[in-house]
């Protein structure tokens, strides 16, 4: 039920945490994301070769067992740490790098909230079945097709209210986004990847601004992310980049499209997120 609900709306909300492990984590954000440089910081972005080794490993020993009973077909990749400190800092709205082919799979995050979480400290907002409109490859140089929008989505989005140690698993196609964090307490999370077990990984990127060039990677190839390295691997494919952008009133098109019944419904949707529906295309 849990893969199906996945796979429909793109995203699904599970306990995975207990009291224990939320303090360990909060531990360890304390310890490694000292910086006082910016509001959001990742540990994945800083932190030396060694640290985010360690972390990634404290991560899969925490949490591999409960995600293999909950989601059996699919398997974890790397992960970090990050946190929100009170401030400025808006995630804007976008879609994750594509790093499976698409066409046949599906990769994921896990976005563990370590925090309560709410819209007032940047909890993670999400457009239901977003995952299901048309993507192209998504990676590094290639322009974004929804960052411009992202105060549109911010409106019309869903913004789930996590107790610490729940998390959402959700679908990297999937159009997301988050407030800054207007509270005193870091909003801390703890972020690991997911795939199909069957797919293999890739990477897509345009260093011409006229090709997007997709190449066959292993996980490692992530990390520190060496375009010289990359472009030495197998190439799958090589496309034209795409110049021709959505407009809004595209977008909105698709959303409606695409929107399942169960955020049409008032029975299984909250009215506030009906009227911000209605509101939109008024």
């Amino acid at each position: 039920m849990l893969y199906n609900q996945l796979l429909d709306n793109g995203f699904v909300i599970i306990n995975l945490l207990n009291v224990d492990e939320v303090s360990y984590f909060n531990e360890l954000c304390q310890k490694y994301l000292k910086t006082d440089q910016q509001d959001f910081i990742s540990g994945s972005h800083f932190l030396s070769k060694e640290e985010n080794a360690f972390i990634n490993n404290e991560l899969h020993k925490t949490i591999k067992s409960k995600v293999q009973v909950l989601f059996p077909d699919l398997e974890l990749l790397g992960g970090t740490l990050a946190t929100k400190k009170k401030g400025k800092s808006v995630l804007k709205a976008h879609n994750d790098w594509d790093i499976v082919n698409e066409k046949s799979y599906n990769s994921y995050n896990l976005w563990i909230s370590l925090v309560d979480t709410d819209k007032y400290n940047g909890t993670l907002g999400l457009v239901p079945n977003s995952h299901l409109w048309q993507h192209g490859h998504r990676g590094f140089g290639i322009a974004g097709q929804f960052e411009q929008f992202t105060n549109d989505f911010v409106n019309l989005g869903i913004e789930p209210e996590l107790k610490a140690g729940q998390a959402i698993l959700y679908n990297h196609k999937l159009i997301h986004f988050s407030r800054p964090n207007q509270k005193d307490e870091a909003r801390n999370v703890a972020i690991i990847g997911m795939k199909d077990k069957a797919a293999s990984l890739q990477a897509s990127l345009s260093t011409d601004g006229q090709f997007i060039e997709t190449y066959a990677v292993e996980e490692a190839d992530f990390y520190g992310f060496n375009i010289e390295n990359i472009k030495q691997k197998p190439l799958i494919s090589k496309e034209p980049v795409v110049t021709q952008k959505l407009t809004l009133s595209q977008i909105k098109k698709l959303y409606q499209q695409h929107l399942s019944e169960a955020y049409k419904s008032t029975n299984q949707s909250s009215s506030s997120f009906i009227d911000k529906i209605k509101a939109w295309f008024q």
